[in-house]
């Protein structure tokens, strides 16, 4: 599933080849996509798009009646496809004023919900503190830990309702680098691992965002991100060469070095 690198990756591009354009009309082939009729969402996502952000694991578009938040679920691509440029059949595409059109593509478990100012306030608020926020401090992030003492680091790395935008992907690969097994809970963490493990949920993250995202996920032009995670999916532990080992943590894969991330 993309995460938060991804679909900042998705943001950015979002500003800088869509804001400014229109919606003149939408097709949906996945109509449990949507969060209204056809009808009232083409009337509803009709006009400029005035802005994009990120929440979380979502690319929101501001639009003039307002917020449609575009969440690819566990596979889906967003594409962007000039005038008259060929397109593959999409689960949900947005037609531009100038033809251009922005596709999202196989998407399973995803949605592009169409949120009034009050519910995108209400969504918004839902999720906890975002990473590369500046008040994302070391201060915030241990009142996370204290919040939930018995949490597990992976599990509390994942909540959204505590931080924003971290899956299974990225929390493995920010507890390789701070030399912390999966299963600590957070109130066993000692000051110096705690200051780690913010330092390392802050730069993993934003050296993924600097490479395009993971190099499964692909960008608005097709082009795939150039982040290799290190540990997760893999059998080798990239610092000693050992075998990785793998766990359920709450329902959730964890890849973890035993001997780098010992308990």
């Amino acid at each position: 599933m993309p995460e938060l690198p991804e679909i900042e990756t998705l943001s950015r591009e979002l500003k800088d080849r869509i804001v400014g354009k229109a919606i003149a009309d939408v097709d949906c082939s996945q109509p449990k996509m949507i969060n209204l009729t056809l009808q009232d969402y083409r009337q509803r996502v009709h006009g400029p798009i005035v802005g994009a952000a990120r929440r979380a694991k979502s690319a929101i578009l501001t639009l003039e009646q307002g917020n449609l938040w575009l969440h690819l679920g566990l596979r889906g691509e967003a594409r962007y496809f000039p005038s008259g440029a060929q397109a593959p059949t999409a689960s949900i595409t947005f037609h531009l004023e100038d033809r251009a059109r922005l596709a999202l593509i196989g998407v399973f478990m995803g949605h592009a919900h169409f949120w009034s100012p009050e519910e995108h306030q209400s969504r918004w608020n839902q999720f906890g503190i975002d990473p590369l926020e500046p008040d994302f401090s070391l201060h915030a992030f241990r009142a996370v830990l204290q919040s939930k003492p018995r949490l597990d680091v992976k599990g509390l790395l994942m909540e959204q309702t505590l931080i924003a935008g971290i899956g299974n992907t990225y929390s493995d690969e920010i507890l390789l680098a701070a030399r912390l097994h999966p299963a600590r809970t957070a109130d066993s963490l000692a000051d110096e691992e705690s200051e780690r493990l913010h330092t390392f949920v802050v730069s993993v993250l934003k050296e993924a965002v600097r490479l395009g995202g993971e190099s499964s996920y692909v960008d608005l032009d097709g082009t795939h991100g150039r982040y290799q995670p290190s540990i997760h999916g893999r059998d080798r532990c990239p610092v000693c060469g050992g075998s990785t080992q793998v766990a359920k943590f709450r329902g959730r894969t964890a890849y973890f070095c035993p001997q780098c991330q010992a308990r």
